[in-house]
């Protein structure tokens, strides 16, 4: 069942341009709103909004990145679809979050590729990270590699997994 506030925000968003997956995060946004205050979001009042907003950034903690996309669903709903303007709305930031990308060391890679049980995955991985990230079917294998360089460095060490790098090295003859 679809609540007359959800249609009127769907058809506002969707004459608006937006996305279908801004406009699902934005009606999720109102829909948390609206169950936090167990009321329709039309009777919610500014103060009621300061509190929400101050309540998730301070005791809820959500990332900056989570803050910004519930101000801006929020805002878009109270501004185009009940077209109340506020005073909140026009002080309302979220700090960006700068975030560094991780760099895996050439031992790290090397210890991850040890994981690779199959020559084929491990060729193609390592071609893939010799390549950079200029590529865009890069960025899955290289995201796959960071994550399991992360795991690795966590348990701190990447175990050698694959039979080839069990062996023991052949004796050299003099």
């Amino acid at each position: 069942m679809t609540t007359d506030w959800y249609q009127k925000s769907i058809n506002t968003l969707q004459l608006n341009g937006k996305a279908e997956r801004t406009q699902e995060a934005y009606t999720r946004a109102v829909r948390m709103l609206s169950t936090f205050y167990s009321k329709p979001p039309d009777e919610i009042t500014e103060p009621e909004l300061e509190a929400y907003f101050l309540r998730r950034r301070n005791i809820d903690h959500w990332s900056p990145n989570t803050m910004r996309l519930c101000y801006c669903g929020i805002r878009f709903f109270f501004v185009h679809v009940l077209r109340r303007d506020g005073h909140l709305f026009d002080i309302l930031r979220a700090k960006s979050e700068a975030r560094l990308p991780a760099i895996l060391s050439p031992e790290e890679v090397r210890g991850i590729l040890r994981c690779v049980r199959t020559k084929h995955n491990r060729a193609f991985l390592s071609a893939v990270y010799a390549c950079g990230d200029h590529h865009p079917t890069a960025r899955p294998h290289l995201a796959w590699l960071t994550l399991r360089g992360s795991y690795a460095a966590s348990i701190n060490a990447a175990p050698a997994l694959d039979a080839a790098s069990q062996r023991s090295p052949k004796p050299t003859r003099a």
